[in-house]
Formats: C-alpha cells, sequence, structure tokens
C-alpha cells in the first residue's frame, strides 16, 4: 500500500458505495424532472408530492426485487454493527435499496440519462395495462419547457439589460430569455396589499384561472422561481 500513489488509491473502486450516491442523485433528478414536466400547474407540494410516489426507500427496495438485483449482490454476513442480515428484514430492505442506487449509477456512467429514465419508467408501470401511462411519463420529460413569458429580449429595457450582461459574464446564453426572467423573479412581486391591516394576498393579474386543480386562485407558479427553485434541489 505505501508504494500506491494516493490519487490511484482514491481511484480503486472494489465496492458499490460511490456508484450508490450517484445512483441515488441520478432517481432524484430523473423523478424530479417527471414531476416538473408532468404538473405544469404544480407548486412545490403538488411536485414534491409527486416525486415522492416514485422514488422511497421501499419503493426501491420492490423495484430492486422486481429485476433480480439482491441475487446478484456480493456482500457479507454481517452489517457494520454486527447484526446478520439473515435476521434483520428491515437491513435486507436497505440493500436492496442501495442495490438499485448503484445500478442505476452504472447505467448513467455507461449510458447516460435517458436509459436511467426508460428504466425507472417501466419500474413505476410494470404491466401492460400500464403502457399508455408510461408513455405520458417519457413523453412528458421529452416535451421541451416552454416558459410562460415567451418575449424576445428587450435591449431598451433595463432588467433585460442588466440579465444580459449576467448572460455575457457566465458565458451561458439562455434560448428562452423569458425562463431566465423567471428564475429572477420572486413570488413577492405579486403581493397586493388586500386591505390596510389586512396583510396581502395575490395580485389579481397572477391568479390561477379555473378549472387548474387545487391551486386555482391562488397565484400560478409558472410566473415566478419556486418551481424552478424546487427542482434545482434535485441535480444539486
Amino acid at each position: 500500500h505505501c508504494l500506491v500513489d494516493l490519487p490511484l488509491a482514491f481511484a480503486v473502486e472494489p465496492h458499490n458505495s460511490r456508484l450508490e450516491a450517484l445512483g441515488d442523485a441520478v432517481l432524484s433528478v430523473v423523478a424530479s424532472h417527471h414531476a416538473f414536466a408532468a404538473f405544469p400547474w404544480g407548486d412545490e407540494g403538488v411536485l414534491s408530492d409527486a416525486r415522492c410516489g416514485v422514488i422511497g426507500t421501499k419503493l426501491f427496495a420492490l423495484f430492486s426485487l422486481q429485476l433480480g438485483l439482491p441475487a446478484l449482490l456480493h456482500h457479507g454476513d454481517r452489517t457494520p454493527s454486527g447484526a446478520l442480515y439473515a435476521d434483520a428484514t428491515d437491513k435486507r430492505e436497505r440493500l436492496a435499496m442501495e442495490c438499485l442506487e448503484s445500478f442505476f449509477g452504472a447505467i448513467y456512467l455507461d449510458r447516460g440519462l435517458g436509459p436511467c429514465r426508460s428504466l425507472l419508467a417501466r419500474l413505476v408501470f410494470p404491466l401492460a395495462r400500464d403502457l399508455p401511462l408510461r408513455r405520458a411519463w417519457l413523453a412528458a420529460a421529452r416535451r421541451p419547457y416552454s416558459p410562460p413569458d415567451t418575449a424576445p429580449r428587450d435591449p431598451e429595457a433595463e432588467e433585460d439589460a442588466a440579465m444580459a450582461a449576467f448572460e455575457e459574464a457566465s458565458g451561458i446564453k439562455f434560448r428562452h430569455f423569458g425562463l431566465l426572467r423567471q428564475a429572477f423573479t420572486h413570488p413577492s412581486v405579486y403581493h397586493a396589499v388586500v386591505a390596510p391591516g389586512l396583510g396581502t394576498g395575490w395580485h389579481p393579474s397572477a391568479r390561477v384561472p379555473l378549472g387548474h386543480g387545487a391551486v386555482a386562485g391562488g397565484v400560478d407558479p409558472r410566473l415566478h422561481n419556486q418551481r424552478l427553485e424546487w427542482l434545482r434541489g434535485a441535480p444539486l
């Protein structure tokens, strides 16, 4: 061991712990992007509920069993604390979950995000009668995002000029400038004073029209940056 260079030593990965950490992030990104795309009117609460419906320890353990991964996993007889895996159902369940995560980490490194998305869709919707739902899942994620603000850059507008300068400095030029505006628009922009002493409400121009689910009557979540803020949690 003394003759092994330190960077090389860190490159030796005889087990799946690093893949497991990567796969956990990959699964979160896929599920978060799906929720964001499938529920365009959903606020943070709706998006979190949708994501929780497809990720979690018990679900991942079930998916792992569906794929037969535990039968392929090499592991010791005992946990780090000394308990026998054979005697601990919760430990075996966690092993199955971690095996799924490391498998997705390996898929991502070898094939990219697309196969990860397709496989998770097959696991969430495994039956023949689920095929339309699976197709809808994949179609929603592949659909390009269209921000509600479709106005082009206005070089005469002070705010647009400032954001264009930011684009230049960051080296990232947005195809949809409205998306950049949305990223820098806090919900408080749409606060309106209801009456003296009664606090604030949502400005009428930002209200969600009727017929759009539980968020109807509240502020349109597509107009400010909270949905984007929620989405950023998965990639980061």
